[in-house]
């Protein structure tokens, strides 16, 4: 999936953006100055659909050269209601007030304010009148974002308007950057105090030395004021998550959590990341794209569960039933930061997590607050049976789905039809959408063509649309919400019945990385920072690698990027892997211009006992992801026995699990595929 942000995932995001000790795991291969590798994303061999001349040129001319676009008009307005403010900047996060990695519309503020719709970034606008010292950024504005975005932010923000910079290893962080751009002297800096998480705070704070920070509340943003034709806030109704799915009531969730809370010391729990609030209430939603979550927080205490959302959304029926028979007080969305400020004012004391939580909810909470990392992220994230169940089911079913997908596309490119990146993109929709608990994608289908594969976060549209090409390898990363389950898979394809030696040998070694990772066994108490040199190991020894992570958790029908651990290079998240986890697996390997792989199967952490030894219990994983790898791109003499076992372990409980759903009419050429790409491999 999108690489890689292993939640508390947006909370992770922020800070590869504020340290660039941190920006390991999410920075891209490429390795191209800016003009060039925006350039190179826009050269192809194939030409694409609606290809337009204009995009030959580089991304900065083509946007200056357009008329002035809403986010322009609305940049100019901001600045000038800075300049009558008293306030000399005004910096716009990506996130909202519950920090989530992907924002509705209405909340999607860097986006207004710039145009740049990636998922990681902050703007620096400086007001009318005052000066960045930036040379490239004489219009007053400064994006700041992650290599991931190199080529997207290149073509999508106005240069007349935004200079650019990037973090990774060896760069400056984002406060760094905004320091910089500020200059000298003491200049002072507004931000939604909403959307500021805590975790961010003291490191913006420390960066801007003589500037000073100004929280300001929400109905004072400034950006806000400017923004005409803002998208109103998502109504999509609640519906409830059956314990048939949940595996565990409201009550027992919330009796847990307040046993947690007072170990703690603590009087109450505000939950504000969105997957947390609907895990604990046993509801879903729609208000994000690709998460089934509801605009909402919840505020636990010793006696009482309030959930903050806007009422329509769970009035009448079976939710509102659901809500008050698990003991459930509704209560305006908007209510949240006054009655915390209200029950604190009475003695309680709050608990917050610094990497969901934000500074508004803090300065309600005031100074007596317990910041701390949350007490839901682990238990969410150990999968109980019932939700594992659930999770097993949904990857059979998205196997057959995925079975139908590939079979359907390899025939077509291998027997010359004219098939495009956004074709697949709608095919495998459409196929998943057959599923009668299929809900919507995980995440928005990655469908990659030669050398947009080796942009890790392409996403396909009009102007960079390509006819996928037998001499190309093809990369499609793709997953979707079902009732009971959440999948994420991707697969790299070629479409020559002899592939180029290159494209096999490269593949091959990405192929061991995830083998000899997804076969390990470790001892409890072991970080995905132990861990992830093993899917890197194969590769290096060929001088390969991949700069982003390997692993994220994910959720049982809730966020295809959950926390708190994570699978990566990265030492700052010690969190330790355990029983029930659900992680992905997905080493790669990218060379600029040219082609991408990655494969990613999503596994689950399960337990072994060896009584009187000296680990009593050993962990291990277990894929959960059946969709079967392709054979023309392994290599076998690469293989030492050992992997040539696991991959037809692997492929024999593929066809097992998955051909008895493909055995209706119509089915018969997936039937086929997958048997095919099935058989064992011999030695």
């Amino acid at each position: 999936m999108r690489l890689l942000l292993s939640r508390p995932l947006f909370a992770t995001l922020i800070m590869s953006l504020l340290s660039p000790s941190l920006a390991f795991l999410a920075t891209p291969s490429l390795r191209l100055p800016m003009q060039a590798r925006a350039t190179a994303a826009l050269r192809t061999t194939a030409t694409p659909r609606r290809f337009r001349a204009a995009t030959l040129r580089t991304p900065a001319v083509m946007m200056s050269t357009k008329e002035a676009s809403p986010s322009l008009e609305r940049f100019n307005a901001l600045r000038e209601k800075l300049a009558t403010s008293n306030l000399d900047a005004f910096l716009v996060l990506s996130g909202d007030a519950h920090n989530s990695e992907m924002p509705a519309a209405s909340d999607k503020r860097l986006k207004a304010i710039s145009g740049f719709s990636g998922s990681a970034g902050s703007a620096l606008i400086a007001a009318e009148g005052v000066d960045l010292a930036l040379e490239d950024a004489p219009g007053g504005g400064l994006v700041v974002t992650d290599g991931r975005y190199t080529i997207q932010a290149a073509q999508e923000l106005d240069s007349s308007a935004w200079g650019i910079r990037i973090t990774g290893t060896g760069a400056p962080s984002m406060p760094g950057y905004v320091a910089s751009a500020l200059g000298t002297g003491s200049k002072r800096v507004g931000v939604d105090a909403a959307t500021l998480p805590l975790q961010a705070l003291s490191d913006l704070e420390k960066a801007l030395g003589d500037h000073k920070l100004i929280p300001i509340p929400t109905s004072e943003n400034p950006l806000d004021v400017v923004w005409e034709g803002r998208p109103a806030p998502p109504m999509a109704p609640a519906y409830v998550h059956a314990e048939e799915y949940a595996g565990s009531s409201v009550a027992d969730k919330v009796g847990t959590l307040r046993k947690d809370m007072e170990d703690a010391g603590a009087g109450a729990y505000v939950a504000s990341d969105l997957m947390e609030v609907c895990w604990l209430l046993n509801i879903r939603g729609a208000d994000v794209d690709n998460t089934p979550v509801c605009m909402s927080f919840a505020v636990v205490t010793r006696d009482e569960v309030r959930l903050y959302v806007e009422r329509s959304k769970v009035e009448g029926g079976e939710v509102e039933a659901h809500l008050a028979a698990s003991g459930v007080t509704v209560h305006d969305y908007h209510d949240v930061y006054g009655d915390v400020k209200t029950l604190a004012g009475e003695g309680l004391k709050f608990w917050l997590d610094p990497g969901t939580s934000s500074v508004a909810t803090k300065q309600a909470a005031g100074d007596a607050a317990l910041v701390k990392a949350s007490p839901i992220a682990v238990p969410k994230a150990r999968k109980n049976t019932k939700e594992m169940e659930g999770m097993q089911k949904a990857h059979v079913r998205d196997g057959a789905a995925m079975a139908r997908t590939l079979s359907w596309l390899e025939a077509a490119v291998e027997g010359g039809e004219e098939v495009w990146e956004l074709d697949l993109c709608a095919k495998t929709e459409s196929l998943r959408a057959q599923d009668p608990k299929f809900k919507m994608l995980s995440f928005d289908t990655i469908s990659a063509s030669g050398p947009n594969g080796a942009i890790t976060h392409y996403r396909a549209c009009e102007e960079s649309n390509r006819r996928l090409c037998p001499e190309e390898l093809f990369l499609m990363d793709s997953g979707a919400q079902y009732l009971d389950g959440t999948t994420d898979v991707t697969r790299t394809m070629s479409f020559m019945k002899d592939p180029p030696r290159e494209h096999i040998e490269s593949c091959t070694a990405v192929l061991k990385g995830h083998i000899l990772l997804a076969s390990a066994s470790f001892p409890p108490g072991t970080t995905g920072y132990q861990l992830d040199v093993l899917a890197r190991a194969p590769l290096w020894k060929l001088g390969m690698d991949y700069a982003h992570g390997t692993g994220h958790g994910v959720g049982a029908s809730l966020g295809v990027h959950e926390g708190p651990f994570s699978i990566s290079p990265r030492p700052g998240n010690m969190t330790p892997l355990e029983e029930g986890m659900i992680s992905s697996i997905e080493p790669g390997y990218y060379v600029a211009d040219q082609y991408g792989i990655r494969i990613e199967n999503l596994v689950r952490v399960v337990e072994e006992e060896f009584p009187g030894k000296m680990h009593k219990k050993v962990l291990r994983f277990e894929p959960l992801t059946l969709i079967p790898w392709q054979r023309r791109l392994i290599d076998v003499s690469m293989l030492n026995n050992e992997e040539i076992d696991y991959i037809n372990n692997y492929h024999s409980r593929v066809w097992d699990e998955v051909s008895p759903l493909l055995q209706g009419e119509g089915d018969e050429k997936a039937l086929a595929w997958l048997k095919a790409n099935t058989a064992p491999l011999a030695a």
